[in-house]
């Protein structure tokens, strides 16, 4: 297993496919439905970069409503998060808040981490 906050790169990007109902098949992203802009019917290819690319990364930001903000301990990094309305029923909190060293990792790992919760499965085994 690996925590949320250890994912960056293309394994970061690996898991917002994922929260995106994404399936990869062969180098490529297979979609059934919308990611941002991108319809997920098309073939995404393998240089889908949510994590570094804003054209993939700011519209999922919006769409999934994730608050970003500079990180109140360490201003060298960025806070994300997002809301539940389930989770505030529950506890009165968001789903988690997120660090990232620019703002679309820490919103990519606030999105993976609401979809999956604080670990997922490590690729690499």
């Amino acid at each position: 297993m690996k925590k949320i906050d250890e994912l960056e790169g293309a394994e970061l990007d690996y898991w917002v496919a994922r929260a995106c109902a994404a399936e990869q098949r062969g180098g490529a992203w297979l979609m059934d439905g919308m990611c941002g802009n991108e319809p997920f019917s098309s073939v995404l290819k393998s240089e889908f970069c949510p994590s570094s690319e804003w054209n993939y990364g700011g519209p999922i930001i919006e769409r999934e409503r994730i608050s970003v903000c500079i990180a109140p301990i360490s201003y060298a990094e960025w806070s994300a998060a997002t809301f539940s309305l389930d989770a505030f029923y529950e506890s009165g909190a968001n789903s988690g808040q997120y660090n990232g060293r620019t703002m679309l990792i820490a919103a990519m790992r606030a999105l993976v981490a609401s979809k999956f919760g604080k670990e997922v499965e490590d690729i690499a085994e």
